[in-house]
């Protein structure tokens, strides 16, 4: 603490590359980034933060003085300013295209939390669950929260039934009565929900559980394999089916035509009903944002603090977002030419200069390396050719 001093915007900036940069070349510890072990040695991390610099920053980074906080406060007022800000500019820079999927995401965490949440169906399967809004063909996480148990559902309006049609509602605000085509699972399906964006243009796609209230009798009619029934109400435009499978399967949907398709899967041709077809095409957006996220991972396992691992998360999200809006704008770079451009530029931009060089050359570009020779072009002058 005898070392702390004031820390600047450059700074802050260069600590974020910095994560950035642990992304695309990760190491087991922070002290390896700054080895001067030849096997091991990153030369462009000289150019940013010392390592006890980071360390400081990294200890105490906060987002919010804690002082001004009520004895009892929003559990989320440790990140809400970050977090807000970032959601709020995913919206602003952006507008997704007519499919769009919301589904949950899960950030690893196993420390103690009080609304932590356990998803066998995911990779990290303990953490932190969010609900996130993403365009189906390219991931891109428009508006999300935070879970947080009993305090996100009291925040939440309370002019419907159901907590799933409540989430929904909240995330599609902003995109409401825009002809909009949503894909959601099972736990957010329900009648209610479709009936309620149908009055607000916006159409649904999405599986059903049997067991939901509102749904007619009929439809649980007991099917042989490769069999569907179809409900269709031409008052609400809602269509139900039930399709056999190797488990019975039912869809609740409100712009599909009845009808089937051959797909090809597991090298056979296989006919399913085009509900099925169209709602496997497009409600993964989620699970890709969350596959491309995986491959240039910000965060680590082992932080103490759980809004410090969020802070992290929204680093990776952010640059992952940028990178999609780069592609939509004509610039076809991979993740990882995008990630590398990005550090690459904030190393030029807020880097630090060396204090001692042999050579003008060298001082105008710090990520020019000068542990050996390395020709740089000098251009023509008046005197000199």
């Amino acid at each position: 603490m005898r070392r702390w001093l004031p820390v600047t915007v450059s700074e802050v900036r260069q600590y974020i590359a910095i994560f950035l940069y642990q992304g695309v070349l990760w190491k087991p510890s922070y002290e390896m980034y700054y080895t001067t072990n030849p096997l091991f040695a990153s030369a462009g991390i000289k150019w940013l933060l010392s390592y006890n610099k980071f360390k400081l920053i990294d200890k105490f980074i906060h987002f919010v003085d804690s002082s001004t906080l009520p004895n009892k406060y929003p559990v989320l007022s440790k990140i809400s300013t970050v977090w807000d800000y970032l959601t709020k500019k995913f919206q602003e820079v952006y507008t997704p295209t007519r499919n769009i999927s919301i589904d949950e995401s899960l950030l690893l965490w196993k420390g103690r939390l009080s609304w932590k949440q356990c998803i066998r169906s995911k990779s990290a399967r303990f953490g932190i669950k969010t609900f996130s809004l993403c365009e189906s063909d390219s991931g891109y996480v428009w508006k999300s929260i935070l879970y947080t148990g009993s305090e996100l559902t009291n925040t939440l309006s309370s002019d419907y039934r159901y907590v799933a049609t409540k989430i929904v509602m909240f995330l599609m605000d902003g995109l409401l009565d825009q002809g909009y085509k949503l894909y959601i699972d099972s736990w957010y399906s329900s009648y209610e929900l479709s009936s309620v964006l149908l009055l607000r243009s916006t159409d649904t796609i999405g599986t059903l559980r049997k067991n939901r209230k509102g749904l007619p009798i009929s439809i649980h009619e007991k099917l042989k394999k490769n069999e569907r029934k179809v409900l269709y109400e031409e008052k609400t435009n809602i269509m139900i089916t039930h399709w056999k499978d190797k488990k019975d399967v039912y869809t609740i949907s409100t712009c599909t035509i009845d009808g089937t398709k051959n797909v090809l899967g597991a090298g056979k041709e296989k006919l399913v009903p085009l509900v099925i077809d169209d709602y496997n095409q497009n409600m993964g957006g989620v699970d890709r944002s969350d596959q491309m996220m995986t491959s240039y991972e910000v965060e680590r396992k082992r932080v103490k603090k759980w809004y410090k691992k969020v802070f992290t998360h929204l680093i990776n999200l952010a640059a992952f977002n940028a990178q999609i809006i780069c592609k939509k704008m004509g610039r076809n770079m991979t993740p990882l030419n995008f990630r590398t451009m990005l550090i690459t530029s904030m190393i030029q931009r807020y880097g630090q200069q060396p204090k001692k060089s042999h050579s003008r050359l060298v001082a105008n570009n710090p990520l020019r390396l000068i542990d050996r020779h390395f020709p740089s072009y000098v251009p023509a002058s008046e005197k000199k050719n």
